[in-house]
């Protein structure tokens, strides 16, 4: 209890009695510490969980780019059998054709000269490039 005679402010008092400016406390010094070890804490939370975006995305992306292999294998499979079946037809008609030709040219290949062409070439099914 202070004696209401001494001013507040009074160099006769002892150290650290009063309200004469003291040195900062230990609570302040540790809430400081603390403040500072939460924005490190919520520093290194930001980062992990960017970089769990940044995985995420990755992982996404290999996904996406493993998807548009298997698309692009199933494309190229889907053409070879295309292919495949193409052939096989022409060659059956090449070979219906070459027996109806065959019998049918036999008279008229004197004249003409030329042998018969069964193996048409493929047209070309290719647009130009637009600018070219």
């Amino acid at each position: 209890a202070m004696t209401p005679g001494i001013p507040i402010f009074s160099p006769m008092m002892p150290y650290g009695t009063g309200l004469t400016p003291q040195p900062i406390q230990n609570t302040n010094s540790l809430s400081i510490l603390e403040e500072q070890q939460r924005q490190q804490q919520q520093q290194q939370q930001q980062q992990q969980q960017q970089q769990q975006q940044q995985q995420q995305q990755q992982q996404q992306q290999q996904q996406q780019q493993q998807q548009q292999q298997q698309q692009q294998q199933q494309q190229q499979q889907q053409q070879q059998q295309q292919q495949q079946q193409q052939q096989q037809q022409q060659q059956q008609a090449v070979a219906a054709a070459a027996v109806q030709q065959s019998t049918s040219q036999q008279a008229t290949q004197g004249t003409s000269g030329q042998a018969p062409q069964l193996f048409h070439s493929q047209t070309l099914t290719t647009a130009p490039l637009p600018g070219t």
